[in-house]
C-alpha cells in the first residue's frame, strides 16, 4: 500500500509570543494527529498595532481578526488559531469555526509585586492594571474586601489603570512599579508555562510575585476565555478533509458550556465594551453553574445560579412561615431560622509533623485561628469559599484561590499547573484544615474547628418541627437536625453544590441543589 501523501498547510496567527505559543502547540497537536505539515503564518491585527487605548475606545470592531480573516479568505492561508474570546459574535459567512479546544482554566489570575502590599496599607489604595471593561467594574466593586489589611483596618479602596500589550510588556510594567497588580488571563500564562521557550522568559517575569486565582462567582472571566477557536474556509475545495482533521481537536465538555456562555454573551450585546463577565463551569454529577457580573445597560448584574432543563419547585411562604438557613447567627429574622443547634468552635491543632508544610487549605472561617498559627511569608494558602476568603483578607491573610464554595476538585487543575510551579508553589504536604469527620484527598487532614450540640430550646424546638424549607451547609447538619427533631414529612430540602449535595443525595434525600445562598434566597419568595 502507498504511504500516505502529506499535505502542507498554513496557520494564520497574530505574532505576539503568547499568540505564536499557542499556534505552535496546537501545531504540534495537528501533526501528531494527521501526519501532515503546519506551517505558521504571522500576520499583524489592529489589535496589535494600536495599543495606545482601550480596544473598547478604538472605532470599529474585529480588532485581532480583521486580517486574518482577510488572508484566510483570500487564500494565502489555512486556518487561523484564535483566542476564542477574541472571535466577536458575527463573524464573516465565509468562515466556519471548526474546532473548539479543551479549555484548562477560564480564571482570571491576579499578579501583585513585590512591596505592593505594604504600599497599598500604607496608602490605604491599590492601582490594578487592566482595559477590560468587564474587569474595570468588577475589580473597582469587588477586589478590596479580598486584598489582606492589618486587623481592625478599613478595606483599601481599589482603582484600575489602562493596560495594553503582549503579556510580558504588561507584566514588565508591572514589576516597573507602574500598578500594585495586574489582572490577566490564567490560560495564556499556563500556555506560555508550558512551552519550554517561552516558559524561561516568563519564569523569570514572574517567579517572585504574588497571585490570587479570581473566584469565578464573584470575578467572571470572559465568555469563552481559556479555549482556542480554530477556524478555516467553510466552502474550502477539498471535501471537507482539513474540517475533519481540525475537529479531531474538538472537546466537548468546553463546548458544551462555552455555548451557554457565547449566549449570555450575545445577549447582552456581544462587543468588546460589555462590562460583564461570564462563566459556565460543569459540576461532576450536579450540572452546569452560571455566574455573570458587571453592569449592562447602567444595570447592575448579580447572577449565579445552576442552569437548569427544568425549574425549581415553586416555593411562597405566607406570613405565618419561616425558612431555616443552615448557619449559625444570632440576628432576629422575621422569616428566617439561623442555626442554632449547631456551635463551631476554632481549634489550633500541633502540626509539629508538618512543620515543613508549605500549602494550607481552610475549609471553614473558623480554621482561620489555626491557619495563622502557622502559615509562614512565602507559604500557599487557599479557602473553600469567598466568605472564608473575605475573614482571611481581615486577618491580613494572603489567599492564593479558593474552590468557590464548589468542591475541592475545583483546586485540582490548579495543582497541575505548570505556571503556579514557576511560582513556587508547593503542594507537598499540604495541610487540610477543617473537622474531626471531613474526607478529603487534598493533603493531610487535621482538625481546625469542632462542632458541639447546643440546647436551643422550646421556641427553636417549634420553629424547626413546623419549618418546610431548609437549606442545609453540611451532611452532618442534616443528620443532626433529623436525628433531634421531627421534620416535616413535607419540607422540601435545598444544599449548595459540592460535596454537601453529593452527600445528601447519596442518603437518598430528595434535595434541590443550588449554586449557593443567592439563588436559594431569590427563589423563594413570600406569598
Amino acid at each position: 500500500m502507498p504511504a500516505k501523501e502529506q499535505k502542507t498547510y498554513k496557520i494564520g496567527t497574530r505574532g505576539s509570543l503568547l499568540a505564536i505559543t499557542q499556534c505552535q502547540q496546537v501545531r504540534d497537536q495537528l501533526e501528531e494527529l494527521t501526519g501532515d505539515k503546519f506551517k505558521l503564518e504571522i500576520i499583524r491585527t489592529q489589535g496589535d498595532e494600536q495599543t495606545s487605548k482601550p480596544l473598547w475606545q478604538l472605532e470599529g470592531k474585529d480588532f485581532f481578526t480583521k486580517e486574518l480573516d482577510e488572508a484566510l479568505i483570500k487564500g494565502d492561508i489555512d486556518l487561523v488559531v484564535h483566542s476564542y474570546k477574541d472571535l466577536g459574535s458575527v463573524r464573516p459567512e465565509e468562515i466556519c469555526l471548526a474546532t473548539i479546544t479543551e479549555r484548562f482554566v477560564g480564571h482570571d489570575i491576579l499578579l501583585m509585586r513585590p512591596g505592593a502590599l505594604k504600599e497599598i496599607k500604607q496608602k490605604g489604595k491599590a492601582l490594578i492594571g487592566t482595559s477590560s471593561p468587564r474587569r474595570v467594574t468588577n475589580i473597582e466593586r469587588e477586589l478590596s474586601r479580598f486584598l489582606p489589611r492589618d486587623p481592625g483596618s478599613k478595606a483599601p479602596t481599589v482603582e484600575t489603570k489602562m493596560l495594553r500589550g503582549n503579556v510580558n510588556t504588561r507584566i514588565q510594567k508591572c514589576r516597573d512599579g507602574n500598578f500594585h497588580g495586574i489582572v490577566l488571563a490564567f490560560a495564556g500564562l499556563e500556555r506560555l508555562a508550558r512551552d519550554s521557550h517561552a516558559r524561561e522568559e516568563l519564569k523569570f517575569l514572574v517567579h517572585d510575585l504574588q497571585y490570587l486565582v479570581l473566584p469565578p462567582s464573584v470575578f467572571p472571566w470572559a465568555a469563552s476565555q481559556g479555549s482556542l477557536g480554530i477556524e478555516c474556509l467553510k466552502d474550502r475545495d477539498d471535501n471537507g478533509e482539513l474540517f475533519n482533521k481540525l475537529a479531531q481537536l474538538n472537546h466537548e465538555e468546553t463546548i458544551e458550556v462555552i455555548k451557554h456562555e457565547r449566549k449570555a454573551f450575545n445577549a447582552y450585546g456581544g462587543t468588546c465594551h460589555l462590562a460583564v463577565g461570564v462563566a459556565v463551569q460543569k459540576l461532576p454529577e450536579l450540572g452546569l453553574v452560571a455566574s455573570h457580573q458587571g453592569v449592562n445597560n447602567s444595570q447592575e448584574i448579580h447572577h449565579h445560579a445552576f442552569i437548569r432543563n427544568s425549574p425549581l419547585p415553586k416555593l411562597e411562604l405566607d406570613e405565618s412561615e419561616k425558612l431555616f438557613i443552615g448557619v449559625r447567627s444570632e440576628k432576629k429574622d422575621l422569616i428566617k431560622i439561623y442555626d442554632q443547634l449547631l456551635d463551631k468552635t476554632s481549634v489550633v491543632p500541633s502540626l509539629e509533623e508538618s512543620a515543613k508544610a508549605r500549602a494550607f487549605y481552610a475549609t471553614h472561617p473558623k480554621t482561620l485561628e489555626a491557619v495563622k498559627a502557622y502559615h509562614k511569608e512565602g507559604d500557599t494558602l487557599w479557602v473553600a469559599g469567598s466568605r472564608t476568603h473575605a475573614l482571611a483578607a481581615e486577618k491580613g491573610l494572603w489567599v492564593n484561590g479558593s474552590s468557590d464554595a464548589l468542591g475541592d476538585h475545583q483546586l485540582k487543575s490548579f495543582r497541575e499547573s505548570k505556571l503556579l510551579e514557576l511560582m513556587n508553589t508547593d503542594w507537598n504536604d499540604t495541610v487540610v484544615l477543617s473537622h474531626e469527620d471531613a474526607e478529603t484527598d487534598f493533603g493531610e487532614l487535621h482538625i481546625g474547628y469542632q462542632r458541639k450540640e447546643l440546647s436551643p430550646g422550646a421556641d427553636f424546638t417549634h420553629d424547626i418541627e413546623n419549618c418546610r424549607i431548609f437549606y442545609w451547609t453540611s451532611q452532618a447538619q442534616y443528620e443532626i437536625y433529623q436525628r433531634s427533631y421531627k421534620l416535616r414529612a413535607d419540607a422540601v430540602h435545598f444544599c449548595g453544590a459540592g460535596k454537601t449535595a453529593l452527600k445528601l443525595k447519596g442518603l437518598g434525600v430528595k434535595v434541590h441543589v443550588v449554586a449557593g445562598m443567592r439563588e436559594f434566597l431569590d427563589h423563594v419568595q413570600l406569598s
